[in-house]
């Protein structure tokens, strides 16, 4: 049933009247809305006037210069720490455990489909790449030689491909690296959302960790966007070997072997740690700096 509702003293005469009214308060409330609006924009734009005010004096201050020391010396820290992981994890990689041949042809018949392997023994190197962005898979191309039309083929027709050498690292190395592929294609967000900030991140976090002297201010992101790419990267390494380890016990991995490929990728881990402190100090130094040079020009 439908119930005709009046509105009181409405007639046809009127109408316009109620329509130009409702129209009149609906302006009236957008530009109450506008002015609000302006308001909090005009607020916004003075703190930050305000902040940068600060920054840069504090840039050109005893505590400004102090803290670039502060920030110099954990660098160092971390610098050294790095240095003796690296030998830690390559006096492990050495450890036969890593390398029996049977959980290595077991882990190989688990790579995933669309995934171009490279056997690349004493390269000293292992590593996974997407080969999803076509510039990006030309370039790789670029660098690779094929053994036939076949081979090539193949990876044409690859999502992912795994570089692999048995010497540097040995089983965890490869089940960390068939860890990378499956996170990436992985159906939970968490897993494939740190691979993909990774994989768009990790040549500008290797940059800065790896060059001292690199002031470009545009290659520096803000202090948040620059936390969340660190621990994305560190993350996505963290996946990336607890879905190699579970790879390595399916594949027949003995408890020794696994607590020695436990021991080799947690070292590694750490090592990534300590890179993230590097660009995250280095970072913030060159925003310190940045608002001492804006202020002298």
């Amino acid at each position: 049933m439908i119930i005709k509702r009046k509105l009181k003293n409405f007639s046809r005469s009127n109408g316009r009247d109620l329509i130009e009214h409702f129209a009149v308060k609906r302006f009236s409330i957008i530009e109450e809305e506008q002015r609000e609006y302006g308001l909090k924009r005009s607020i916004l734009k003075s703190i930050v006037k305000g902040r940068n005010k600060i920054s840069e004096s504090f840039s050109k201050s005893v505590f400004g210069k102090n803290k670039i020391k502060s920030l110099e010396k954990d660098i160092e820290k971390s610098i050294s720490k790095r240095d003796k992981l690296k030998k830690e994890i390559d006096e492990l990689d050495k450890n036969d455990l890593l390398r029996n041949s049977s959980v290595e042809k077991n882990l190989k018949e688990n790579i995933p489909n669309r995934t171009y392997f490279i056997d690349a023994e004493n390269s000293g190197m292992n590593h996974n790449k997407s080969l999803r962005n076509p510039s990006e898979k030309a370039e790789y191309r670029s660098h690779l030689k094929f053994l036939g039309s076949k081979d090539k083929a193949v990876f044409e027709n690859s999502d992912d491909s795994i570089l692999f050498d048995r010497k540097s690292g040995g089983n965890a190395s490869l089940a960390h690296e068939i860890g990378h592929v499956l996170n990436r294609r992985s159906n939970n967000k968490s897993l494939s959302e740190a691979d993909k900030i990774a994989n768009i991140s990790i040549t500008k976090y290797n940059n800065i960790i790896d060059n001292p002297d690199i002031n470009e201010t545009k290659i520096f992101p803000s202090k948040r966007r620059n936390n969340y790419i660190s621990n994305s990267i560190i993350n996505n390494e963290k996946n990336a070997t607890k879905t190699g380890l579970k790879q390595l016990k399916e594949s027949g991995a003995s408890s020794k072997e696994l607590n020695v490929a436990k021991k080799v990728l947690n070292k590694s881990i750490e090592h990534y740690k300590e890179g993230g402190k590097i660009y995250k100090n280095r970072s913030a130094i060159n925003r310190i700096k940045s608002y001492r040079n804006k202020s002298d020009n």
